[in-house]
């Protein structure tokens, strides 16, 4: 509802770990469309996208990408340094994290906390804060949003369908073998 009533001059940016609530789509794809030259950047976790278990969220990012919204995937960053800090077996220190954060800010009103921009999400106890932010407050937020965007990697739609042929032939596969 924030992204409706948000002027055409609020920039919105949002960071998602998994994304499959249809409103939200709409709502980002209504606003771009309403003032194309409108700054709306969506930045979502690289891995979930291309085969995650969030199965319509490559969709919607096409479908995000089509109506003009900017959109990035992001890569966590290797888990070693921090297991080795912290002194702890490596066993999952060679993985690669994940872009983990569900927050979303529209003009100067910041929604962040642990629930995921899906349907599941918002079924379950999960909780997020709408916080009206100050200039300064609002532009630290922006420069963290930046740091991710700017290390975030553009993949094109047609990436992003192969991913998504690779996928159902997988599960066409597995489906066979099982039938067999």
């Amino acid at each position: 509802s924030e992204i409706r009533r948000s002027s055409a001059e609020a920039v919105i940016r949002l960071m998602a770990y998994t994304f499959d609530y249809p409103p939200l789509v709409a709502a980002l794809c209504t606003a771009k469309a309403a003032t194309p030259g409108r700054r709306i950047e969506v930045v979502m976790d690289r891995m979930n996208t291309l085969s995650g278990p969030t199965k319509s969220q490559n969709a919607m990012a096409r479908q995000l990408m089509e109506a003009g919204v900017n959109v990035r995937f992001a890569a966590g960053k290797r888990l070693s340094a921090v297991y080795d800090e912290a002194k702890k077996p490596d066993k999952l220190g060679g993985l690669m994290g994940a872009l983990h954060a569900k927050a979303c800010i529209v003009g100067n009103h910041a929604f962040v906390g642990s629930t995921n921009w899906t349907v599941s999400s918002r079924a379950n106890n999960e909780c997020s804060v709408h916080v009206l932010l100050d200039e300064v407050t609002a532009a630290t937020f922006h420069s963290f949003i930046d740091q991710v965007w700017s290390a975030a990697e553009v993949i094109g739609r047609d990436q992003l369908l192969e991913k998504k042929a690779e996928r159902l032939r997988n599960q066409s596969l597995r489906a066979i073998e099982k039938a067999v």
